[in-house]
């Protein structure tokens, strides 16, 4: 109903304006119901988005730490390897050092093989001598 100026009375320009409000008091409570619904869809829809990020969380923590147990295995399988090399070089340096020993006492032998030629040779030049000597003054 709507109020048009000239022959309406008070109580039809009021009875018009009851008929407006109710109208708007309906709308406003179809506004009030539709943000209460709203409210509890994104109260509902927190939640579900909470638990899914929660979810997820759990999940991203479980793979880093399988990520930090493979670096875990891997780093003790790097000090296996390294325990593995110092065993090796000191079998190296072991066999070095008979290498060294070996080759001092071959040095020390060589000494007296060259000692015990130059000795021989010496003796011989000598016998050689004396004799040539004998054969000379005869």
């Amino acid at each position: 109903m709507v109020w048009e100026p000239g022959g309406a009375t008070v109580e039809e320009r009021v009875s018009a304006l009851e008929g407006r409000m109710t109208d708007h008091v309906q709308v406003l409570n179809g506004i009030r119901d539709a943000i209460a619904s709203l409210d509890g869809r994104v109260s509902s829809f927190e939640a579900r988005m909470d638990a899914r990020l929660l979810a997820s969380e759990e999940r991203m923590d479980r793979r880093f730490e399988q990520v930090d147990r493979r670096f875990e295995q891997m780093e003790r399988r790097f000090e296996q390897m390294d325990h593995r090399f110092d065993r090796i070089d000191e079998r190296f340096d072991q066999s070095n050092q008979r290498f060294v020993t070996m080759s001092e006492q071959m040095s020390r032998q060589f000494v007296w093989i060259v000692g015990i030629g130059v000795t021989t040779l010496a003796s011989a030049l000598t016998t050689i001598g004396a004799i040539a000597a004998a054969m000379l003054t005869r």
